[in-house]
Parts: structure tokens; sequence; C-alpha cells
């Protein structure tokens, strides 16, 4: 499998990959006052069994842009040992700070697939907007994530570049 050069319409190029044409990387940006084309991202981050806050886990946009957080899934390949929920959510202030506005008290006391669009609870939203380098966090709501393992995967769209 390879990478490729491409050049796009908006004046950019990216690198993509020959498995599924999927953009790796974009370089550039349109011309000024042209329209400009934008891909969502999927970043995969891994679930981690830690208790404290934003310790299931904690991903930090890229410095460059804004974001908006279009879709958080959670892939629970391995339930908790016990009762476990989680919240998740975007927060300015730190990784380590708990935040529920995507993600609202969750059980991952079985395994499965859940996100922000099907799985909100209370609080939890389809879509937030996120600052440049501010942070996306999960943390324990209530029980222990002892035993919990998988991926999260955060979808979100470049705002500005």
């Amino acid at each position: 499998m390879g990478v490729n050069l491409v050049q796009r319409d908006d004046g950019s190029a990216e690198l993509r990959s020959d498995y599924g044409a999927v953009a790796q990387a974009r370089f550039g940006g349109p011309v000024a006052g042209a329209v400009s084309y934008r891909g969502e991202v999927v970043v995969r981050v891994p679930l981690a069994a830690v208790d404290t806050g934003g310790g299931v886990f904690a991903w930090q946009a890229p410095a460059n842009t804004d974001v908006i957080v279009t879709r958080l899934e959670l892939d629970v390949t391995a339930q908790s040992a016990g009762a476990c929920t989680l919240d998740a959510g975007t927060t300015a202030t730190g990784a380590t700070t708990s935040s529920d506005n995507l993600v609202d008290g969750i059980s991952v006391a079985t395994a499965g697939l859940y996100s922000n669009l099907k799985n909100p609870g209370t609080n939890g939203k389809a879509d937030q907007r996120l600052a440049a380098s501010k942070w996306v966090t999960a943390s324990v709501a209530t029980g222990a994530s002892s035993g919990l393992a998988g991926f999260a995967y955060i979808h979100y769209v470049p705002v500005g570049v």
C-alpha cells in the first residue's frame, strides 16, 4: 500500500492512501475568496481503564485551527468489570477535565458500539465546536472502569484553514 500526492480543485494538495483513497494529510489552502471543500477527519484514540478526569481518553485538537466535532463513537471491545458509566465531551480547561456535552452517563458494562448520535444521554449533543489546542475527554461518571478496552473515534471538520 502506498500514498499518492493529489492536487485538489481548491488549490490544496493532499496525501491520499491507496487503501480506500483516505486523505492522510492536507497542505496549502484555497485561493482567497474561493469555495473551500473540507473533508471530515477521524482520529482513533485508545480507551484506558483509568478512573480520573480525562482518564478514559484525552485528545487534543490540532493547534492550527478550531474544529467542529461532528461525532464521537466509543467502540467498547472489552466491557468494564463492574458497573461503569462514562461522560465524554469538549473542554477548554485541560486533559484531566471531565465534560459531558457529547455523551452523558453511557454504561460501558456491556461491550458494544456507542455514539453521541445514538446514545447522547441527558446533556450529550450531536456536535460541538472546539477551539484550537483544546480537548475532548472521557471520564468515569459512576463505578469503575477496570477491564475497559476499546477505541474512541472522534470525527471532526477543521474550521478556517
